[in-house]
């Protein structure tokens, strides 16, 4: 991956052109043309040859020259698995398409992309070395070509260059050289060039060399009349196919159609573009017919230029089309629909933007070719029809148009006018615009002007350029406007201003002076102007920089206005020379405390350094980096600067110390332009690093110093280099959460992204814990990501991941580091994260990237994490799976459908039990079965869904000995316990460890109507005495539940059944004073009533204690009561109701039961002496009268 970063980053640098969509601006060959030159055996000599040739193609203009290329490319010579092919088409519209770096650049760039071997690992070094300069350098571009083509013998090099005229010519005899020296040391690889171009002397001149010497140039003449001849016959075909055309969008006969041909093609001399004029002329014929066609073809133009003049005259606006063609010569750049439409209405008189009328864009492109028949129109660019619009247009006589002649508009324009108009257009444009006076930041554009405003872009950013193009005596003509236009207390100025400044610079400047304004921009007549009526404005500093205007003037190179500003003015001669005003300050200081010198050294200004450096500037100034004039000139790389400064004394490795601290500095508070400077001279070291171990990348990041990031990394910075705590750029990047810088370092291709500080922390690992997703995500994509490592007891980083990345940064890392060994370990750490797992999970297991063997610490598996987070499709595909650890038991002994039963999710349950494979009684810790769950749950449809597999164990017991119908009936749910009578076998008399039966347990619960369910089913037992000796009536009856008792009752079992203190229930009823039970209890025959208690007691005994007389009359009424039933104290009843004091209870005992008041208990005393001893005297009273 790193290698295929790097090979990125190259491809990147040298991506200078659109090259394929200026290849497609050139039209499709016809169909049968072409084929002069495809069948030719010259053609067929360079192409099929070993050896390396150049083919040169000459014709003349308007011959298809660029077509015939473009079909080469397209259709004819093929790249193969032995052949691959480059191209590049000079145009003279762009600045980039007239470059030969920017061609060689494309051209290596096409090689590369079709076979990235050719890219070789000391290809790769070479721009890791030297990237940002290599695209400048021909010589750099041309050896990595010449490289390519010996290192791989096998595959044969062809590279198509259209229209090499076209290309800047100081450049192209360079490469012409360069192709005389590979061809002529007879060492020339297997890489062959085809090149066309017009049939110039200087362009035949330059192959002269190798045609000398006998060397591989084939020139393929296309205006020879043989070549010509055959030329012509396809020119014929395109006219008759265009015909063709024609006749179908006019419904052109037949016969109308053969004599527009036959007319065609008597005219001499044809050419593809006079073709094409020609039959655009009669295409716009609104009224054609057979008569018409005669006419027309009657008067047809014999040559290009008669074609260009009658496209010209046929304007509806002869004004108008001759801006437009001045604007378009003059242009900086192709003006835009938008642009043009505003430039050709604006007129000097204008007063406002309102005053112009302006035309839908749609309606003008419509229209433009009405207006100049000589324009095209391409992606909204407006661009001449052919380089040779321009050649018969302009007069290269500066002083007037060419002598009259029948072609009016030939050379009528003289080479300086289109620049005067442009210049005119921009101005009188930035003149309509005024915003308030008092504001000086941006220019106000109201919507309803964006058409209005389409044109102010442009002119604000080149207005001065183009008037200091001007000559001087339209300069001096424009001087006034030119005053105004920098007037920086005038509405104009606040307008145009802040649009040009904004797309140079970062900062707002605030309180520049007229003069600054003219001196920035070199208008050197405008700066004479000022001097001669204001003074004062010589030293002023803007409010921003603090700069005067002679430090503008040396940081932009005028040198005629650094010499305007300095020299001051004086009267008489040298010898006695009267200085009346000083120049200008020339060691004044910025706001850096940086002079006109440092600025005019930095930008490699040479003749303005040499006159301030002439006019005594400091050289040893220390700015706040604390960089001198000499610094920068030691740094900048540019010997004669340095000799300027120094009076050639430079000492050695100078450069490199004093570049260092430098670099380091700027970094650091952010000097974007001292860095800059730095970078370009190559003189300094990239990675130099302070106290810290900080390196000027660390610090640009640090302080977020984007543009000077960009800067370094362009320059191959080291991004792997680590301070004293062992952090990379990488690191402070992502600790900062610098997405876009972090982006930037991993593009370079070089990063190593595993690199750990001393804490054994990698970027991934800060990306990780402070959740840098968008970081994070950057660099798993690198494929080079160590996530298993551990370094100094740092967790592996997927577990940082996992714990603390999204979802989609996770999946990326799932996606991408695949390795089946990783997958216990990825899930052991979702399992054992503490938060924030249940999506992770989910994506894990979408993935297929987990073990699902791995348990947690708690014993939970994948499945476990599933049911807790209820995610039905985690469960699907883990089931689906087959391979999911169903029945495994977490710490507490849960299988995962145990979990479902407690959470009462019947989709999973029901999902669970669609395989046969679970086993329905694993119990857990503490022995409840899902069944037990279901029931703690209280869900009938998980308990029925259970049961109705039939593999439920009904008696299966918990660790308190509960089955789930023992659950049910404790935990009172009356529904449940119907159901589980209702279906199973479940057993109704089952005890716990407390000796307690589903009875009990309904009675514990006070649950009337269960207990009735289960009596109904006439198989409980209700003698069943629990380890409390509690049967389930005498339950009831020590818990005072009789409603629930008195049922029992009903079916006469165990009323005898002596429970705690052998007590029965009658005992119970007496003491809790239940009449209405003791009365039932008697009326039953089985009722023991002289049952006696642990002490003794008879019921009537605890009656007679209770005092409860009621109880006591309803037990004296039943034969065969012992009234003197002695306890094992030897107290009768009459003995307890005579202690309590009962009265009640005496007289019934003595009047209705004649209980004998004389019977002594073991201690010898009577009711009596009880009654007395405890101060009863009216129950004394009773019972002796």
């Amino acid at each position: 991956m790193e290698i295929a970063g790097r090979k990125a980053q190259v491809l990147k640098r040298l991506a200078t052109s659109p090259y394929r969509d200026r290849k497609d601006r050139n039209p499709s060959a016809v169909q049968g043309t072409c084929e002069w030159f495809i069948s030719h055996h010259l053609y067929h000599e360079w192409l099929g040859q070993e050896a390396s040739k150049i083919l040169w193609v000459s014709a003349d203009p308007g011959c298809g020259k660029s077509v015939l290329v473009k079909h080469l490319i397209d259709s004819i010579i093929q790249t193969t698995d032995s052949r691959i092919i480059s191209y590049f088409f000079f145009k003279d519209d762009f600045t980039d398409q007239k470059s030969l770096l920017s061609a060689f650049s494309c051209i290596l760039q096409q090689l590369f992309l079709q076979d990235t071997t050719l890219l070789s690992d000391e290809i790769l070094l070479q721009f890791d070395a030297n990237g940002q300069w290599i695209i400048g350098s021909f010589v750099d571009l041309w050896q990595i070509l010449i490289k390519v083509a010996a290192s791989n013998s096998d595959k044969e090099i062809i590279c198509l260059i259209d229209a090499v005229d076209e290309c800047n010519e100081h450049e192209r005899n360079h490469f012409f050289k360069a192709l005389c020296e590979l061809y002529g040391s007879k060492k020339s690889p297997n890489l062959k060039f085809l090149i066309t171009s017009r049939p110039y002397r200087e362009i035949g001149m330059g192959f002269k060399p190798l045609e000398n010497l006998n060397l591989p140039v084939i020139y393929l003449s296309g205006e020879s009349d043989a070549e010509m001849r055959k030329i012509v016959k396809e020119i014929d075909i395109a006219i008759r196919q265009r015909v063709s055309s024609i006749g179908v969008q006019q419904k052109l006969t037949d016969d109308e159609q053969g004599i527009l041909v036959t007319r065609l093609l008597c005219v001499r001399n044809r050419t593809y573009l006079w073709a094409h004029l020609t039959l655009d002329l009669i295409q716009r014929q609104l009224d054609i017919n057979k008569e018409k066609i005669i006419d027309i073809t009657s008067h047809l133009p014999q040559d290009v230029n008669e074609a260009y003049e009658r496209i010209l005259c046929r304007t509806f606006s002869t004004e108008k089309a001759t801006r437009m063609l001045h604007l378009i010569l003059a242009a900086k750049r192709p003006l835009t629909l938008g642009e043009m439409i505003v430039a050709l209405e604006i007129q000097q008189h204008h007063q406002s933007i309102d005053d112009i009328e302006l035309e839908p864009e749609d309606r003008f492109r419509d229209k433009i070719r009405d207006i100049c028949g000589l324009v095209t129109v391409n992606e909204s660019r407006i661009f001449l029809l052919h380089q040779t619009v321009k050649e018969f247009l302009i007069s290269m006589d500066h002083s007037e148009p060419a002598s009259p002649s029948s072609l009016s508009w030939k050379h009528s324009i003289l080479a300086n006018d289109p620049n005067m108009t442009l210049t005119s257009v921009c101005v009188w444009c930035l003149l309509l615009n005024h915003p308030r006076k008092d504001q000086y930041t941006a220019v106000p554009l109201p919507s309803t002007h964006t058409k209005k405003n389409a044109f102010i872009s442009y002119a604000a950013k080149h207005w001065a350029n183009h008037f200091n193009r001007l000559s001087a005596h339209n300069q001096k003509k424009m001087t006034s406007v030119a005053l105004e236009m920098c007037d920086a207390r005038g509405s104009c100025f606040l307008s145009w201003f802040p649009v040009y400044w904004k797309s140079r610079h970062a900062r707002v400047v605030a309180g520049f002076t007229t003069l600054m304004a003219a001196s920035y921009f070199g208008l050197e007549v405008v700066v004479r102007r000022i001097l001669k009526t204001d003074y004062s404005q010589l030293n002023k500093k803007d409010e921003t920089y603090h700069r005067s205007a002679l430090s503008w003037a040396a940081g932009n190179g005028h040198d005629g206005v650094v010499k305007r500003l300095i020299r001051g003015l004086s009267i008489g001669p040298r010898t006695w020379k009267i200085v009346l005003r000083q120049g200008a300050k020339i060691n004044e200081f910025d706001s850096d405390n940086r002079t006109p010198l440092t600025y005019a050294i930095w930008n490699r200004h040479l003749s303005v350094v040499r006159r301030l450096v002439e006019a005594g500037a400091w050289v040893d100034v220390p700015d706040v980096l604390g960089g001198t004039p000499t610094s920068y000139a030691v740094t900048s790389g540019n010997f004669k600067i340095q000799n300027l400064v120094l009076r050639g004394d430079v000492p050695s490795n100078a450069e490199h110390n004093e570049g260092e601290k430098l670099l380091l500095s700027a970094s650091k508070y952010g000097h974007i332009h001292v860095v800059r400077v730095l970078l370009e001279a190559r003189k300094t070291n990239l990675n130099p690093k302070d106290g810290w171990g900080w390196t000027p990348l660390m610090w640009a990041i640090n302080y977020r110093h984007s543009g000077i990031i960009k800067l370094l990394l362009e320059h191959k910075a080291d991004v792997n280099t680590r301070d004293k705590t062992g952090m990379t750029p990488l690191h402070f990047a992502t600790r900062y959460g610098q997405f876009e810088i972090a982006k930037l370092i991993l593009q370079t291709g070089c990063a190593d992204v595993n690199i750990p500080d001393l804490a054994g922390l990698t970027p991934l690992h800060l990306a990780a814990r402070w959740k840098q997703d968008d970081i994070a995500q950057l660099i798993l994509r690198t494929g080079m990501a160590n996530v298993t490592a551990r370094v100094n007891d740092q967790g592996p980083v997927y577990s940082w991941v996992i714990r603390y990345n999204s979802c989609s940064t996770l999946k990326l890392m799932l996606d991408l580091y695949d390795d089946p060994s990783s997958f216990q370990d990825y899930t052991m750490a979702i399992l054992e994260t503490d938060w924030d797992w249940s999506d992770k999970l989910e994506v894990m297991v979408s993935s297929r990237k987990v073990d699902m063997n791995v348990s947690d610490t708690h014993g939970e598996t994948v499945l476990h994490k599933a049911v807790i987070k209820r995610s039905y499709k985690m469960i699907r595909e883990l089931l689906a799976s087959g391979k999911a650890p169903i029945n495994s038991r977490n710490s507490r002994g849960l299988t995962p459908l145990a979990q479902a039963c407690l959470i009462m999710d019947l989709d999973i349950v029901s999902a669970f039990l669609e395989t046969d494979l679970w086993d329905l009684n694993i119990a857990d810790s503490y022995g409840n079965t899902p069944l037990h769950h279901a029931i703690q749950a209280r869900s009938i449809p998980i308990t029925s869904a259970l049961i109705a597999t039939g593999k439920a164990g009904v008696a299966m017991k918990n660790k308190d000995g509960r089955t789930p119908l023992s659950l049910a009936c404790l935990d009172g749910n009356t529904s449940l316990v119907k159901y589980l009578l209702d279906n199973s076998q479940a057993d109704i008399n089952t005890q716990d460890i407390y000796g307690r039966t589903p009875v009990h347990n309904s009675i514990w619960m006070e649950d009337v109507d269960m207990l009735r369910l289960i009596l109904q089913t006439g198989r409980a037992k209700l003698n069943v005495v629990d380890k409390f000796q509690c049967t389930p009536l005498l339950l009831a009856a020590y818990q005072s539940k009789w409603h629930m008792g008195s049922l029992l009752l009903n079916y006469k079992q165990a009323v005898n059944m002596k429970g705690q203190k052998g007590r029965t229930a009658i005992f119970w009823a007496i003491i809790q004073g239940q009449t209405e039970i003791v009365r039932q209890l008697i009326s039953l025959e089985q009722t023991n009533l002289a049952v006696r208690d642990e002490e003794g007691f008879t019921p009537l005994s605890h009656a007679a204690q209770q005092g409860n007389e009621e109880i006591i009359r309803v037990l004296l009424g039943k034969p065969g009561i012992d009234v003197d039933a002695k306890d094992n104290a030897g107290m009768t009843a009459l003995g307890h109701a005579a202690k309590q004091g009962h009265l009640g209870a005496v007289e019934l005992l003595l009047n209705e039961g004649k209980a004998n008041s004389w019977i002594k208990d073991k201690e010898g005393r009577t009711p009596l002496a009880l009654a007395s001893a405890e101060g009863h005297f009216k129950v004394v009273q009773r019972i002796l009268f």
